[in-house]
C-alpha cells in the first residue's frame, strides 16, 4: 500500500510539472498520466460521470475563451495564415469577428489538455478517502492543525455531484 505522503509528493511534482510546461507533447503526456491513474484506482468511471462531464466542459471553455480574448496574442510570425470567421448578425451595429491562427489553436489546446489534466487528478482526492479520516490524513500529510481542519470542513460540507438531479 502506497503511503498517503508519497502520494501527495507525486501530486505535488505532478501539478509543479503540468504547470511548467506550455509544450503540448508534454501536456498530452501529463494527461495520459492522469488518466492511466484515473483508469488505475479503482474508481468506476460511471460513478464519476458528472464530474468527468464538468471538467470536460469546462476545459473546452478555457481552451476556447482564453485564448480568444487576448488581445495582443496572435501569429508569431507575419506570414502566418489565419482564418477570419465573420458572424452573419450584429449586436448594437457590431459584427462579431474571430481571427483563428494556428498558435492560437495550440494555445487552445494546451490550455484544454491543462485544466483537463489538472482537474482529473484532482478529482481523484475526494473519492478515494474515507471522510472520516480527512482530518487525519490532511494532518498527516504535515498540513498544520488549523489548515487540517478546515480542509476537512471543506470535504465534509460540500455536497457530492453525485446526489444532484
Amino acid at each position: 500500500m502506497v503511503r498517503p505522503a508519497r502520494l501527495a509528493d507525486f501530486y505535488a511534482c505532478f501539478l509543479a510539472c503540468t504547470l511548467l510546461f506550455w509544450d503540448v507533447r508534454y501536456l498530452a503526456v501529463f494527461a495520459g498520466v492522469a488518466l492511466l491513474v484515473l483508469l488505475g484506482s479503482g474508481i468506476r468511471v460511471m460513478e464519476m460521470r458528472r464530474p468527468l462531464m464538468f471538467i470536460a466542459v469546462l476545459g473546452f471553455l478555457f481552451g476556447a475563451h482564453i485564448p480568444h480574448r487576448a488581445r495582443r496574442y496572435g501569429s508569431l510570425s507575419k506570414r502566418a495564415s489565419h482564418q477570419r470567421l465573420v458572424a452573419d448578425f450584429t449586436i448594437f451595429g457590431w459584427q462579431p469577428a474571430l481571427n483563428i491562427t494556428l498558435e492560437k489553436m495550440f494555445f487552445s489546446f494546451s490550455i484544454f489538455l491543462r485544466v483537463f489534466s489538472l482537474a482529473t487528478m484532482t478529482i481523484l482526492i475526494p473519492y478515494s478517502l474515507n471522510p472520516a479520516q480527512y482530518g487525519i490524513i490532511f494532518r498527516g500529510l504535515g498540513l498544520p492543525d488549523k489548515i487540517a481542519y478546515a480542509m476537512d470542513l471543506t470535504m465534509r460540507f460540500i455536497p457530492p455531484l453525485d446526489g444532484i438531479s
